[in-house]
């Protein structure tokens, strides 16, 4: 029955909106009347709506489901704490619309525009939280080898588009006289925190980091054991989503401090893997584990507003 009940969450058209109002109720609990959190609410539901289209045009579940989006929506609302910070929500939304553009050019060396979106808004996500640019080379990686849209065009557009964000910013600097402002920010990503520094980061946030890296390898393995069921193009799609994951796992276990930022983006490459993994398992085992999963995201969802 546990596993039945699952599959017919997985499938439900009130998935996404019995998610969507609890996703709110944890805002409203979390203050966003008292602190005015309305920008970064706002970008989240630009972000679950990315993540929907995302679904919906590359068909990434092969039947119907709201797992995908809803993973994102529980998933983040758990880390809610850390998106109290506006910068850390402009990278999340930027992730996904780099996916959602990225997608578009797949085994088509000629989609200039696709790919030109899509690095234009890791551009974007750099003027926040400029460290990003150390991932740009798993997107050259992802766009060369899983989306197969790599050619001289294409990689000379994603140049051009990371660096236009900066006309207008560096106009806007040259404009006040405060170039300093700029070439301090581009500096800044030389700036090195020390190596494995967890003691920087609040345990409670090591413990969602661990619980987020736990649902990643879940949806993985689950993902690689079933692969054949799923045509070559979504194989190569997730592909993306693990290597890209693997990446900023690796960049937040080296520098520990840049969390608050990493932790919103892998959230987005884990939910489509936790999402798959929902909605096609059917065991008494899966049943128990999506149960036991879900009343661990409760329980760190509801700490992170106690504590905070």
């Amino acid at each position: 029955m546990t596993h039945r009940l699952q599959n017919r969450i997985a499938g439900s058209r009130y998935a996404l909106p019995i998610t969507m109002v609890y996703a709110i109720g944890i805002w409203f609990m979390g203050g966003l009347l008292q602190q005015q959190l309305w920008p970064q609410f706002i970008l989240m539901l630009m972000t679950t709506l990315t993540m929907v289209e995302l679904n919906n045009q590359h068909t990434l579940i092969r039947t119907y489901s709201r797992m995908l989006s809803c993973s994102y929506l529980v998933l983040s609302v758990a880390a809610l704490p850390l998106f109290v910070h506006l910068e850390a929500c402009i990278v999340q939304l930027c992730f996904a619309l780099t996916y959602l553009f990225m997608f578009r050019a797949y085994q088509d060396k000629s989609a200039i525009s696709s790919v030109f979106n899509a690095f234009f808004f890791i551009g974007v996500a750099s003027i926040w939280f400029v460290q990003i640019l150390f991932l740009l080379p798993i997107w050259w990686i992802i766009l060369r080898f899983y989306v197969m849209g790599m050619g001289w065009r294409t990689f000379w557009a994603s140049l051009l588009a990371v660096i236009t964000p900066y006309w207008f910013v560096g106009g806007y600097y040259v404009y006040l006289h405060d170039a300093d402002t700029l070439i301090h920010h581009f500096s800044s990503i030389t700036d090195i925190a020390p190596l494995f520094d967890f003691q920087s980061i609040s345990l409670l946030n090591l413990l969602t980091l661990c619980f987020i890296c736990a649902l990643g390898i879940i949806g993985m393995l689950h993902f690689l054991l079933n692969s054949s069921k799923d045509k070559i193009r979504i194989r190569l799609f997730f592909s993306s989503f693990i290597l890209m994951m693997a990446a900023t796992i690796v960049f937040i276990i080296l520098q520990p401090t840049h969390l608050p930022n990493l932790l919103p983006a892998l959230i987005v490459s884990v939910s489509p893997l936790i999402g798959h993994y929902i909605t096609f398992t059917g065991s008494r085992l899966s049943g128990i584990t999506c149960l036991t999963l879900f009343i661990i995201t409760l329980t760190i969802t509801g700490y992170q507003l106690w504590i905070h």
